[in-house]
This record gives C-alpha cells, structure tokens and sequence, in this order.
C-alpha cells in the first residue's frame, strides 16, 4: 500500500530534525534511539551532516572495505552503521537521510525491498524538482541515468519501528573516497579513476549549479512531506533520546567490539578477466559471493555508449551464478542496447565474466558501488 493513501500519514505529525557537523558515534547512536523510541504511529526525519569519516554497512567486514592505515594517518574515523548497505565516505557534502517509522505506521510495505523503495520516494520526489530524475535500481541505489547518487538501507529495531538510511550525495571528492574506501578500482590507475567517475554522479554535477547543503535539506524535507501528505514541525530530540543516544554511543558505537566485528557469514571475493576482442580490449571485474553474482564491472578501450555499460552492469547485479543464464541475460542487455557493442558479442562478454569468477583470489569491497544489500538489522 502507498503511504500516500494512507489517512494516517496525514494525520501524523512528522518530527523534522536539523543538524550538521556530527560526530559519527553520536550520528549512528540518534538514529537507533529515534528507532528505538518509537511509538507506534509516529514519524521523524532526520537530515544531517557527518564530520568526514568512512561507514561500513552492517554485515561488512571493516578491514575488507577500508584503507585503516590511511584512515589512521589522515585522522578519519570508521564506524560500522545498524542499516545494511555498502562502504561510504560522508561529510559536509553528503547529505545524511535517516526516516523512522513507528511499528504502527499505516501503508508500509510488508517486504524490505518493497518497504526501501517505497521510503525512496520521498527522494525521488525532491529530486525531481530539481530537474534530476531518478529511479530505484538493485537493491538499494538511486541511480541518474544509470549513475548512483544514493545510496540506501533499512533496519527494524527492537522497538519494531523502521529506520530508513540514505546518504545522498551532493558533491563527492573521488580522491579522497579513493583513497580511503576499497573499490575494484585502483586509485593509482587512471582508468579506476575514470571507472569510478562514469559510475557515480552528484546534484551539483545534475544541476550544473553550486548548490548549498541547507538549500538540498530543505528540498528534501520537502520532497518527503508532499510523498506523505505530511503535515510537518521542526523539532528536537526529547530528554529520553538524548539519554539513550548517549547510552548507545558510549556501550556500542564507540566500541572496537561493535566497528570491527565480523558479520558476513560468506565473504566477497573479487576475481579479474582482461581480453582482446575485434572491438577492443575488455576488463571484467566481477564480486561474487556463493553462488550469487554481486556486481560486475566492465572497462577497456572498446566503444559503447556509457548507457550500454550501466544497463549491463545493473542486469548483472545479484545473478545466479549460472552460465547460461549468464549469457542469456547479456544477450538480452545487448539486444536493448542493438548496436551500442561496436564488434563484442555476448560470447565473449560472457565468457570473460566467468574467467573472473573462476579466479576470485582476493576478498571484494563492496562499497558504494558494490552494495551488499538492504538487509535488516
């Protein structure tokens, strides 16, 4: 059912919540006593900035997803969010997005991919009226003709109330991202450099314009509230969140116990495939994990039109590891993007994709542009 339909949606009375500049351990804490505190019918958006610092999903392994040498001698702290979802960097051009919803909020999907697409659209909207279009693809992205400039991820808390996580993106040093997440791309590579660039796209990059984070709040505030029919009031945390926060700052997310823990019960491994083809030469990086095909990415010096490769890509995220399976669904990619492939059949792109998941030697980072996933917590 879509929450804008729901009678009480309107009824509700969101809670809206300002902050900029937080400390990580505190910014993860509020987030999960808000979740935590719920009452049943009840709502808060809560948009903020962090402090720089790198995030890890919460069923990542930190050293699989993180430069901590380079962490440590550039002071950047890591910490591991309660929401799913892969590696990010966030600071004062990233935008953090955190909806709760209590256990009684009319209208919600039953299903996490469901329930996740459905709080995307509170984005979707304020995009929109930017003049930026986006859509929901895999998991847990927003993408911009076929760029992601969100990432997403869900977790129920005790409480039973959803707490919905985004990290939208405004602006985005790649260097400094480079340098401190794993990606399949090397920095010291031109081509990771270009490879990351052509896969990740920004509102200022959208909207040619240099759009400041209290501007992009607002319009996203505002996107959610028309989504909900929302009627909306700027607030604080009460006395009970504050005490909590402090609480679970202090006995969790400041804790090596809860950062360095390792949750993923089957790990990322990441195998590589470089071949010549009549069309040029063809890179394949691919991240799997058990018999599912996470994510594939595709470099070279062949020609294809950028929208060709992001719609490969994407049709390749979470696949059964099957080959036939495999090569039907790059045919299909190749038959929608007819003539895009300049003298690369789906022979061969296939058989590259599983030359590199035949030789997976290394675990995978599954950053922003690997995600791991919207599970719940």
């Amino acid at each position: 059912m879509d929450p804008r339909h729901s009678s009480n949606a309107a009824n509700v009375k969101w809670r809206v919540l300002y902050e900029h500049n937080v400390e990580h351990g505190l910014g993860l804490a509020t987030d999960d006593a808000l979740a935590r505190l719920a009452v049943s019918q009840s709502a808060t958006l809560r948009l903020y900035t962090y402090q720089p610092c790198a995030l890890v999903g919460r069923f990542q392994h930190v050293e699989d997803q993180v430069y901590l040498d380079r962490c440590r001698r550039l002071q950047i702290p890591v910490n591991r969010r309660p929401s799913g979802g892969g590696a990010i960097i966030m600071g004062p051009d990233q935008l953090g997005i955190a909806l709760v919803l209590g256990a009684e909020h009319k209208g919600l999907a039953s299903t996490s991919v469901r329930l996740i697409q459905q709080c995307a659209l509170g984005i979707v909207n304020s995009l929109r009226e930017l003049g930026i279009e986006a859509e929901f693809h895999g998991k847990n992205d927003l993408v911009v003709n076929g760029r992601k400039i969100a990432g997403l991820g869900l977790y129920q808390a005790p409480s039973r109330a959803t707490l919905f996580h985004a990290s939208l993106l405004l602006d985005l040093n790649l260097d400094f991202m480079l340098e401190i997440l794993r990606t399949p791309f090397e920095k010291t590579q031109d081509r990771g450099f270009r490879s990351v660039s052509e896969r990740i796209t920004t509102v200022r990059a959208e909207t040619g314009s240099s759009m400041e984070m209290s501007d992009l709040m607002r319009c996203v505030q505002d996107g959610f509230l028309r989504e909900y029919s929302a009627k909306t009031e700027v607030g604080r945390l009460s006395s009970s969140e504050v005490a909590l926060t402090a609480e679970l700052c202090e006995r969790q997310y400041a804790t090596e116990q809860w950062i360095f823990q390792n949750s993923a019960e089957i790990r990322d491994r990441m195998g590589t495939c470089e071949m010549r083809t009549a069309g040029g030469s063809l890179e394949v990086r691919a991240i799997v994990a058990g018999e599912t095909v996470k994510s594939v990415f595709l470099n070279g010096d062949f020609i294809a039109s950028s929208n060709a490769v992001a719609d490969l890509e994407s049709s390749l995220r979470w696949h059964v590891r099957d080959e036939p399976a495999l090569h039907q669904t790059i045919q299909q990619s190749l038959d929608r993007n007819n003539g895009a492939w300049a003298q690369i059949s789906a022979e061969e792109i296939t058989t590259a994709v599983i030359q590199a998941l035949s030789h997976t030697s290394v675990t995978a980072p599954q950053t922003c542009f690997a995600n791991q996933g919207a599970e719940f917590g």
